[in-house]
């Protein structure tokens, strides 16, 4: 297993841990906003490469060919996710304040959809890393 699928699984995890405290937290709250911190468990990924670096004495590229074209597919994916949750962050919380009846758009949204758009960034990209690297393995090339 390469360092990328090890650091996405620690992702994919810690992302899995935030929504399952996210969901105790609702239940024990019984309000959505304190339950946010539940998402916390998202700093563990923050650790991946420095649980699964490379011991090596001498700096060698430890990727070919095959590995940079997935890690390129994977942070397009990525990207492509995060501008989808970003735009729908957007027009959403617009579409919320506008039938409300208020023309502006409370500050305290607007941290909250660039923090959903990152988070799916990471969670999307290790995703697409497992689904790309297990599609090889199907294939025989590994």
């Amino acid at each position: 297993m390469s360092q990328e699928q090890k650091i996405a699984w620690l992702v994919v995890g810690a992302f899995a841990a935030g929504v399952v405290a996210f969901l105790v937290l609702v239940a024990v709250f019984g309000k959505v906003i304190p339950a946010f911190g539940g998402f916390g468990f998202l700093g563990f990924a923050g650790l991946g490469p420095l649980i699964f670096r490379k011991k090596r004495k001498v700096d060698v590229v430890g990727s070919d060919e095959r590995d940079r074209m997935i890690a390129q597919k994977a942070t397009l994916a990525g990207a492509m996710m995060s501008y989808g949750i970003f735009l729908l962050g957007c027009m959403g919380t617009w579409t919320f304040y506008h039938r409300q009846g208020q023309e502006l758009i409370s500050i305290y949204a607007l941290p909250s959809i660039a923090g959903a758009g990152g988070i799916t960034y990471y969670v999307a990209r290790s995703i697409a890393i497992l689904i790309l690297y297990g599609r090889a393995k199907r294939n025989g090339e590994d």
